[in-house]
């Protein structure tokens, strides 16, 4: 292994910014210095590399330097993307592949919020945890303890539904699953309920994840971006791919599909249901048939067992 080699390459792509701002530099500055190449570089800061700033590669303003330039923020920047509203998912992109920051000769990297990196897998695995939590912590127990005497409908809020929900949107649990799945007995509760928390996760963890693509492929148009640079983005944005496709991959052989979870809960919980229902009717109908007998035993009809008003049965 060349060590040597290695380390000249990071270093020439530390300063190969700076290098490739100073040959546009000087190549303008030939022509405004009448061909001297030697006036042109001392006034393109020849000697003095480290200190010069890098076009802004937001390209807010055509032209303007940037003491630092980002290649996730800058290009979300130029795409408009640096919105509140996206923030999440742009947080997101920097914790999973890193913001390569360029500032006066140094190269950094910046994590976002998170100020540490994360993997696809660590974040399916946090997503995870916090579904489980929410349903299978919080939500059902107190769906078993009341639901004697309130309905689903009264104990379940629709904001607790869309908290469940993979993408933020129209939750694919309703309160009918939820009813279901309280239902169970125990231990199939507890497996049903996991089976079903991981499968939101795992469908929440595919939406981000495309999410993510979809945004490292936008900000790579960037026309502000070096060549370098631009290379550089589409080599985070394809490792990431990969990872997250040998995530799912080897998340598949451990959790079921949601819809086949939810298939599955549903029809437990309606056979349980009906069986609830039968075992009512035949309840009441026992409790009927019993009055009737202990009527039809009592009936003062039949003077035998009735006092007639007085008589006793004797004389009669």
């Amino acid at each position: 292994l060349d060590q040597c080699a290695l380390i000249d390459k990071y270093v020439d792509s530390r300063v190969e910014d700076y290098y490739q701002e100073r040959q546009s530099c000087v190549r303008k500055s030939i022509d405004k210095n009448s061909g001297n190449l030697e006036r042109a570089m001392d006034s393109c800061q020849g000697d003095k590399l480290w200190q010069a700033d890098l076009t802004d590669w937001s390209g807010t303003s055509p032209g303007r330097k940037a003491g630092t330039n980002k290649l996730i923020g800058s290009s979300a920047k130029w795409a408009g993307l640096d919105r509140p509203e996206a923030a999440g998912a742009l947080g997101l992109v920097k914790a999973l592949v890193g913001d390569t920051v360029v500032s006066k000769g140094n190269v950094s990297v910046d994590y976002g919020p998170s100020r540490r990196p994360i993997t696809p897998r660590t974040y399916l695995q946090s997503i995870e945890e916090t579904t489980f939590d929410k349903l299978c912590g919080k939500l059902l127990p107190r769906i078993v303890a009341d639901s004697s005497r309130r309905s689903v409908d009264h104990i379940v809020s629709d904001d607790e539904l869309k908290e469940l929900s993979p993408n933020g949107e129209a939750s694919p649990i309703d309160r009918q699953t939820l009813r279901s799945l309280s239902l169970l007995p125990l231990n199939r509760r507890s497996l049903a309920c996991r089976k079903l928390s991981d499968a939101l996760a795992v469908t929440r963890f595919a939406a981000d994840a495309n999410r993510s693509l979809d945004l490292m492929t936008t900000l790579a148009q960037n026309p502000h971006l070096p060549p370098q640079r631009k290379a550089e983005m589409e080599q985070k944005r394809q490792a990431l791919k990969e990872q997250v496709e040998l995530t799912l991959e080897l998340e598949k052989t451990q959790s079921a599909p949601l819809n086949s979870v939810l298939s599955q809960i549903n029809e437990e919980g309606a056979r349980l249901q009906s069986e609830a229902v039968s075992e009512s009717l035949i309840r009441e109908a026992d409790g009927i048939n019993h009055r009737r007998r202990v009527m039809d035993f009592m009936d003062c009809s039949d003077p035998a067992f009735c006092d007639d008003g007085g008589n006793s049965r004797e004389g009669g």
